[in-house]
C-alpha cells in the first residue's frame, strides 16, 4: 500500500504529465523542462478535489493562459480533451 506521500507524488506526476503532454500552451514538450507548468499543479489539484465538470476545468485552464501567460485563447473545445484527462486522474490520497 502506498503512503500518502507516495500518492501525493503520483498525483503530482499524473497532473504534470497531462499538462505537458496534452495542454502545453507554450509548446515546451520535447524542448523545455517537464516542470514548466508545476506552478499550476496545486490549483488544478484543489479544483479537482471540488469534483468539477469539464467546463470548470476548461475555464480554469483558459484563465491561466490569458491571465498568467498573457496568451490569447485558442478554441475552448480544444481544452476538453485536457479536462477529460485531468478528470480521469485518481486524486485521492487514501487509495
Amino acid at each position: 500500500m502506498e503512503s500518502k506521500q507516495q500518492r501525493a507524488k503520483k498525483i503530482t506526476s499524473d497532473i504534470r504529465q497531462v499538462l505537458v503532454d496534452d495542454w502545453d500552451p507554450i509548446g515546451i514538450k520535447g524542448f523545455g523542462p517537464d516542470d514548466e507548468y508545476d506552478s499550476y499543479i496545486a490549483g488544478i489539484y484543489r479544483l479537482l478535489l471540488k469534483n468539477p465538470n469539464e467546463d470548470e476545468i476548461v475555464d480554469h485552464l483558459c484563465s491561466i493562459e490569458i491571465e498568467e501567460m498573457g496568451s490569447t485563447i485558442k478554441e475552448k473545445n480544444q481544452l476538453r480533451s485536457v479536462a477529460k484527462r485531468l478528470l480521469e486522474i485518481n486524486i485521492f490520497l487514501n487509495e
